[in-house]
């Protein structure tokens, strides 16, 4: 699935690409036309706007077309590869966004259960997405869980496990939504 905005921007980059092939064209042109015929210079008249300057071809500020080619097809590649790591992280945000969410609206359900019995509102593994595994299916589950157990759930919810077994406990009440 790709995002709309992402396209118009590969379209945008694409297009530029294209002007700068078409650049290098019309100076691939302009500049065998003035090797073949080149008059020698004529001194600025009250009339010229601009006097054409005279380009040696053995000069080092001449590059090479296949040079310049060269260049273009290494811009496009950083340019293709740049847009499918924005690609990547867009994609990686909007699934973000809505895990989120959906974690939201469980906790908000969670936080309305009125006894240890009550079934839980499994929450979302915010690093893939997917239903949390051995989510427990009531409060009174959370008390037999281990300490290892805890810290899993709490990875998997992104809450931080730097505390004492009984401090992770409530802390991972309170990302599900339930009072500690």
């Amino acid at each position: 699935m790709t995002n709309p905005q992402v396209q118009a921007n590969r379209t945008t980059w694409e297009g530029l690409i294209e002007l700068a092939r078409v650049a290098v064209a019309e100076h691939d042109a302009s500049t065998a036309a003035a090797n073949t015929a080149a008059p020698a210079p004529s001194p600025p008249t009250a009339n010229a706007s601009r006097t054409p300057i005279p380009v040696s071809t053995g000069s080092p500020a001449v590059v090479s077309i296949p040079s310049i080619e060269t260049r273009i097809a290494n811009l496009e590649n950083r340019l293709t590869t740049l847009l499918n790591t924005i690609s990547n992280q867009v994609q990686e945000l909007f699934m973000r966004v809505a895990v989120t969410d959906e974690n939201s609206i469980a906790r908000k359900a969670n936080s309305l259960l009125m006894s240890p019995n009550d079934t839980l509102v499994h929450l979302v593994d915010v690093r893939i997405g997917n239903p949390v595994a051995d989510f427990p299916n009531n409060s009174s589950e959370i008390e037999a869980l281990s300490d290892e157990g805890i810290i899993r759930l709490l990875d998997a919810l992104g809450g931080s496990t730097a505390r004492t077994p009984i401090t992770r406990q409530q802390a991972f009440r309170r990302k599900i939504g339930l009072r500690s």
